[in-house]
Parts: structure tokens; sequence; C-alpha cells
């Protein structure tokens, strides 16, 4: 755990109950971090054996000190409220001239504002979808399964694990098609980093407006049997 947030206690805790500082110590002396196999390195697990042990409210002090010009008393009051690595993460506030949290900024406004629908084509009347995965393995060489696959709605009328190709204005891939009633009926599904190359069927000069990405989905396409 490299960051925690810590805010005053609501109520106080019952009778021989231990700080979370206690219980980490214990967790810490019980597990007995080896030197080896770990996954930060060795000489972190000697600090945290020594850590764990030792006083931190000792060190801590130490370290103000070494540091000096730190006036704790200023540290315990507004704005900073920060003592000893505790802050009340509740108490921030984004500053602005109305005295309101923006949620949405300007800039996001415009973005919104600019964004258009697919453009409809009676020749190609479904929008393809390629920025999804469908698998956990990172490429096609770690997939069991190597066929190009489609996913469809079986609104499309088209039966599952028959031949099929996709086409674009931009290109045209042959694959096989697995139905999915979860997708919306006009939509092609081709997982991006399949066997399938959805690049195939892709404009190569059109990009997001907000990240600069190839647009990945709503590039209109039909299906037809292969």
């Amino acid at each position: 755990v490299d960051q925690v947030a810590l805010s005053p206690a609501i109520v106080a805790p019952p009778d021989g109950a231990r700080t979370a500082d206690e219980i980490l110590r214990s967790l810490l002396i019980a597990a007995r971090p080896g030197l080896r196999l770990g996954h930060f390195g060795p000489h972190l697990a000697v600090a945290a054996r020594l850590l764990g042990r030792a006083d931190l409210a000792v060190w801590e002090g130490r370290l103000l000190d070494w540091l000096g010009r730190i006036d704790l008393d200023e540290l315990e009051h507004e704005p900073h409220r920060i003592f000893r690595g505790e802050t009340n993460r509740a108490e921030w506030r984004v500053s602005h001239a109305d005295r309101k949290v923006h949620l949405v900024p300007d800039a996001i406004e415009d973005l919104l504002a600019a964004i258009e629908d697919p453009s409809p084509d009676p020749e190609l009347p479904a929008l393809l979808r390629t920025s999804a995965r469908r698998h956990r393995a990172p490429d096609p060489l770690h997939r069991a399964d190597h066929s190009p696959l489609v996913y469809l709605h079986p609104d499309h009328g088209i039966a599952g694990g028959a031949p099929v190709r996709v086409e674009t204005r931009h290109g045209r891939i042959d694959a096989i098609a697995c139905l999915d009633d979860s997708l919306r009926s006009d939509t092609v599904d081709v997982p991006r980093g399949g066997p399938a190359d959805a690049m195939a069927l892709l404009p190569p000069d059109r990009r997001d407006p907000v990240a600069g990405t190839p647009e990945l989905d709503g590039v209109a396409c039909r299906v037809v049997p292969a």
C-alpha cells in the first residue's frame, strides 16, 4: 500500500481494538517476507522487516527535525490540515469564481458538441465495432482457436457458424459468424487483436478528434454470406 486516505474518526473504537497500524505490523511480522521471489526486490524486503518492528513515531519525529523549517501547528490547520501523512480529502474543493464545482469544463463541452452520429449509408446499413476484446489471450498466437470470428446479433439473419464476409468502403475480410444477442441489432463486432484482421476494415485517415487515435468504431459496414 503506497497511499492511504485518512480522515477524523466518526466514532470511538471499542475497548481493546487495535489500530490499523498495529494490525499491519502484526501481519507483516507473521508473514515474514523473504528476501527472494519478492515483487520489489530484497532491499525493500529488508526495509519492511525493520519498519515492521520499529517505532515509526520516533522516526517520523527525527525526519521532521531533520527537514527543519516545518511548523507542525501550522500543518494541523487550514488550508493544510496535514499532519504526518494524514489528510482529510473530503475538504478538497475545486475553486472557481462562481464558487461552484464545474464537472464539465468548457473545453469538454465544446468537444461533446462537435461529436456527430455516424452517417447512414443505404449500401452499408450496419456499424462496425473493433475496439473491444473478447479473449483473454494477449494476441492470436496464444489462442487455442485461430478461426477468424465476427459477432452478430441474430437479427442479421445469418446462422451461427456460417462463413461470412464483412465489407466496408475501405476493405473486406472473411470470417465465421458467431451470434450474440447482447449486441445491438445494427452492430458488427470484429474484436481487435483477434484472428480476424479488423484493421483491414478501418479508414487509414480518420482519427478521433480528442485522442488523435484511429477511429475504431462506427464505420459503416455490411455482412454478406461468403
